[in-house]
């Protein structure tokens, strides 16, 4: 697969999801959260693979929001992976929340804390 089909493949619109940069997740990346929408998975965010306050669309990961958060489709370092195992465990709520619509934007950012 290409990167136009991968990124045709892996494509949400943008007013579903919402950008969280470090200054606010206290993470070393930006993360992009989503409503679930026709999304035929579980709950997930995309994940910067670079550090900053900058996102490459070509240059993510997926890390499922769950107990056990797991990387799909890449793979992140280990102390990236650790932080945002760290942030999914204080955030799991208002996360899914969001993914399922329950929370808007507004409410989400509200709820989430910094690790």
């Amino acid at each position: 697969m290409n990167e136009s089909q991968q990124l045709t493949t892996n494509f949400e619109p943008p007013f579903e999801m919402a950008n969280l940069r470090p200054k606010n997740t206290g993470l070393p990346m930006v993360i992009w959260v989503s409503e679930k929408g026709r999304a035929r998975h579980g709950p997930r965010i995309k994940v910067s693979r670079q550090h900053g306050s900058k996102m490459d669309a070509l240059n993510t990961v997926s890390v499922t929001i769950d107990n056990e958060p797991r990387v799909v489709g890449g793979e992140l370092p280990a102390r990236d992976l650790d932080a945002l195992k760290r942030y999914i465990a204080l955030n799991i709520e208002p996360l899914l929340g969001f993914w399922n619509g329950e929370l808007d934007t507004v409410e989400l950012v509200a709820r989430l804390r910094q690790i």
